[in-house]
C-alpha cells in the first residue's frame, strides 16, 4: 500500500521593497526569484503524483500554487484558510490548534499524497508539535525546521512521530 504523503511548501520570495512586516496583509505578489523558486518547486513536486494542492489564501501562496500546478498536470486547488499566516492577535497555540486540524483532516482523508502551499511560522509550529516538542521555547530555535523560501518538507504518517524531512530547497 502506498504510504500517505503531505509535502509541505514555502511560498516564494516577495516583492516587499518597504520591508513592511505584512503577515496576513493583502497584496505583496512573488518576485521573479520568487516565481523561479515556485518553479523549482513544482518539478520537484511533479513525479511526486500529488493530487491536491492546498494553498493559502494569500496572494504569495496563491501565485506559488497556481505555478506548481501548471508544472504537476494542473492539480486542483483548494484554498485553505487554516494554514494561513499567523494572524496578528492569533496565539502561538491558536495557530498550532488549527494546523493540527488541517493535518488531522487530511490524514483521515482520501487523499494520499497533496502539498500544502503556505508560510514557514505555522508549518514550523506544526512539525515541532508532530515531532512531541513543546512550541516555546523550540519556535525560537531558527535551526529547528529552517524553511527558506521556495523549499519543501515531506511529511509521511506512517510512523509516530510522523518522518518530516526538508527535501527540496531552491537553487539560489
Amino acid at each position: 500500500m502506498t504510504p500517505k504523503v503531505l509535502f509541505f511548501v514555502r511560498h516564494g520570495e516577495v516583492d516587499n521593497p518597504k520591508r513592511v512586516e505584512y503577515h496576513r496583509l493583502p497584496g505583496f505578489p512573488l518576485t521573479e526569484k520568487g516565481r523561479d523558486e515556485a518553479k523549482s518547486a513544482g518539478r520537484y513536486l511533479a513525479p511526486q503524483g500529488i493530487s491536491l494542492l492546498y494553498c493559502s489564501p494569500l496572494m504569495r501562496t496563491e501565485q506559488t500554487a497556481e505555478i506548481i500546478s501548471t508544472l504537476c498536470e494542473n492539480v486542483p486547488i483548494r484554498k485553505e484558510e487554516r494554514i494561513n499566516e499567523i494572524g496578528e492577535h492569533e496565539t502561538p497555540e491558536e495557530c498550532v490548534k488549527r494546523m493540527k486540524e488541517f493535518y488531522e483532516e487530511w490524514l483521515h482523508s482520501d487523499v494520499l499524497t497533496a502539498a500544502a502551499v503556505g508560510h514557514r511560522d505555522p508549518f514550523r509550529l506544526l512539525f515541532i508539535v508532530l515531532s512531541g516538542l513543546p512550541p516555546w521555547p523550540h519556535i525560537r530555535n531558527t535551526s529547528l525546521f529552517p524553511m527558506p523560501t521556495g523549499s519543501i518538507y515531506r511529511v509521511e504518517p506512517r510512523i509516530s512521530p510522523p518522518l518530516i524531512e526538508l527535501v527540496h530547497t531552491p537553487p539560489p
